[in-house]
């Protein structure tokens, strides 16, 4: 199969995770072997999926062997910088921080 025209008329997910930084280069690196874009997932530049359907997003990460977020997680950003050793704002800030007024 011709993969030049696949990578003309066709758009291709990746999740954020499966690039690489090329500071020398100052350009992200996504490492897919041509002859596997035809099974890439992926739409036609006009007519986009829905990124919201886990089953499509599954398929993603499967595909470029990254793991899923867990979209059922409850707890804040907060908690995740917390875990990271991120200091975290007051808590009349950290309402205006997380999206909250």
């Amino acid at each position: 199969m011709d993969t030049t025209d696949l990578t003309r008329e066709q758009l291709f997910a990746a999740p954020w995770s499966a690039p690489t930084l090329d500071t020398a280069q100052e350009r992200f690196t996504l490492k897919v072997p041509n002859d596997s874009l035809a099974d890439a997932p992926g739409s036609d530049k006009d007519q986009w999926p829905t990124v919201a359907d886990t089953s499509w997003a599954s398929g993603v990460h499967k595909f470029h062997g990254t793991e899923a977020p867990d979209m059922n997680r409850t707890e804040t950003l907060s908690d995740r910088l917390s875990k990271h050793g991120v200091p975290t704002p007051g808590r009349a800030d950290r309402r205006v921080f997380e999206g909250q007024r």
